[in-house]
């Protein structure tokens, strides 16, 4: 009997340190900057859709670039990023679809990224106007400062067939 209840004892133990352990190294994946910077760059498409547009801002750094040349759109600092889309989401209704992303590291806390989407887009300003199907790849260099990952410049590669 007492052997029995050492043999069980101890299997209990063995299994409640496993799990801790698993729960540990669960929360240190998720918590590593390659991860950190992936959230972000996929947190992206839901908070342009949709706002808000305080959210969408914050996935950017305070200096950052945004760029769509084929658009000649060129916007400076996150303020201008956020007055754009604050614009945007009053004139057009889009849907993007992340379609892949990767993700290399640069140096110690810079990545690059490249993440290829489709977008859907309507404008709401033309009460006719048909939706649009646009495709391209964003081309991102980000920024980890030990807890978050920030959007440093984004270029907008539109694929040759889009308007």
């Amino acid at each position: 009997m007492k052997l029995l209840y050492f043999f069980m004892s101890t299997v209990l133990l063995f299994s409640a340190n496993t799990v801790a352990n698993s729960a540990s190294s669960i929360a240190e994946t998720t918590q590593n900057p390659h991860s950190i910077c992936e959230q972000t760059i996929r947190a992206y498409p839901k908070l342009r859709d949709n706002g808000p547009v305080k959210d969408y801002g914050e996935l950017f750094s305070q200096d950052s670039l945004f760029e769509v040349k084929k658009l000649d759109i060129l916007l400076n600092g996150r303020e201008e990023i956020k007055e754009r889309l604050s614009l945007a989401l009053a004139t057009t209704k889009t849907h993007h679809i992340v379609n892949d992303v990767q993700i290399r590291l640069l140096s110690k806390d810079s990545y690059q990224a490249k993440t290829f989407f489709t977008l859907t887009l309507l404008k709401l300003t033309e009460p006719k106007s048909q939706a649009m199907n646009i495709t391209g790849h964003y081309q991102d260099i980000l920024h980890f400062d030990g807890k978050r990952c920030e959007i440093v410049s984004r270029q907008v590669n539109l694929d040759p067939q889009t308007p």
